[in-house]
């Protein structure tokens, strides 16, 4: 008997983390499923971008859900599974606002429930910032933070947050601002939004300071790292990389020069959703191979956008207020400048982020280039062929070499 009770507890302890991925799994395509449904009918003119947003967190739940079935020990699996869950039930919170609402501006009274979800969606967004800006990078991608002193970054920095959304939870009424005061029936009498209190805003400083710190440990876990940890680290880099470019984009470029870009949200959705994506193939190691030459293209154009839309901008600006020309004139003058240094300026750009971000392929084309200059000028065959040697060996790195030419008897 005794035996047998151990082989069935040790049978449920292998299974543990299967059914806790599948328990999360249900969790939030559940949740996202009744966002959806509840979304039908609703009017309101950001409810795409709602539902939009709720399934795209949807997902990191979902690849949460896969390494804890895959990964049980790594605790990057469980936070990504908690930023899904609390992102999707922070959406259907969303939508129990609004019904309570509107109950309080036809002159109803809304059910406790509806009021639940309201206190739910005041506080959690606190915890689940401190989840995906400060556990994450310090966590990602073993799991642990480098020592117990970056450990307690963490937990500080979580800790604040989490007092920061129990103190949004008790405040005394919520939608002041909004112009529909809601009465929170566990509220505190007198107590405000963390947000406009000095103790509330020296916590969201805290978390703020952690988050900063969690991403100066992701440089320092990459100084130290061997090769696979850095693949990893630069799948995720990558991904957070697009996203920082696309804010950088949308909200310096495109809203100062007053283009509008049709499917923004869908793009913005999009980036957002490589970074679950990136991370569970980094963890899981799956097709995990070389990014560096995607990462400086990425840096390259991003950087060459944001310098060619200050050139314009500041061009524009200069030509309307210190010249005496038209608006149309300047704007036709600063194009044609933008047009003339493009070239020049991403070939600098190029070059600049190559020898800091993919130094290898800057290396081997500086290597060929020296070769094929000595090339015009050398004529012996058999010190050719061991220069050529020589440079493939030094880009490639083959474990062995030899070199064929037809018609001619020489080996290396």
């Amino acid at each position: 008997m005794a035996r047998r009770g151990l082989a069935t507890l040790i049978a449920m302890s292998a299974r543990g983390p299967a059914l806790a991925a599948a328990s999360i799994l249900g969790l939030v395509v559940g949740g996202v499923v009744l966002l959806l449904v509840l979304s039908l009918g609703q009017r309101r003119p950001d409810i795409v971008q709602r539902v939009l947003l709720g399934g795209v967190f949807g997902v990191y739940g979902v690849v949460g859900a896969l390494i804890v079935s895959r990964r049980p020990g790594n605790r990057v699996g469980w936070l990504f599974s908690a930023i899904g869950t609390i992102a999707v039930l922070t959406a259907l919170a969303d939508l129990g606002r609004d019904f309570v609402e509107t109950e309080i501006a036809a002159g109803r009274s809304p059910g406790p429930a509806a009021v639940a979800l309201v206190i739910y969606g005041e506080g959690f967004w606190y915890p689940f910032f401190g989840l995906f800006l400060i556990l994450v990078p310090l966590t990602f991608p073993t799991g642990r933070a480098l020592s117990w002193r970056w450990a307690w970054v963490g937990w500080i920095g979580m800790l604040a947050m989490m007092t920061a959304g129990v103190l949004a939870m008790l405040q005394e009424r919520f939608g002041e601002a909004e112009g529909v005061v809601i009465e929170n029936p566990i509220g505190i009498p007198g107590l405000p939004h963390p947000e406009r209190s000095e103790f509330g805003n020296a916590l969201l400083t805290i978390g703020v300071a952690a988050g900063v710190l969690a991403l100066i440990s992701v440089v320092v876990r990459f100084r130290r790292a061997d090769r696979v940890e850095r693949l990893q680290l630069k799948w995720l880099t990558l991904s957070c990389g697009l996203l920082v470019a696309w804010i950088l984009i949308e909200e310096i470029v495109l809203i100062e020069m007053g283009i509008e870009v049709a499917g923004s949200m869908l793009i913005f959705s999009l980036v957002l959703l490589a970074i679950p994506v990136s991370a569970g193939l980094a963890i899981l190691r799956y097709r995990l191979f070389e990014i560096d030459r995607l990462i400086s293209r990425t840096v390259t154009y991003s950087l060459l956008v944001l310098l060619l839309a200050a050139l314009y901008i500041g061009g524009v600006f200069a030509l309307t207020r210190l010249v005496p020309v038209t608006s149309d004139l300047a704007v036709a003058a600063s194009t044609l400048v933008v047009a003339a240094v493009f070239k020049p300026l991403r070939d600098w750009i190029h070059g600049w982020v190559d020898r800091r971000f993919n130094r290898s392929r800057y290396d081997a084309s500086r290597l060929f280039d020296s070769f094929a200059s000595r090339l015009r000028t050398e004529s012996d065959l058999p010190q050719i062929m061991s220069e050529f040697q020589a440079v493939v060996t030094r880009t490639i790195e083959p474990v062995t070499t030899s070199v064929w030419v037809r018609g001619v008897g020489w080996t290396p």
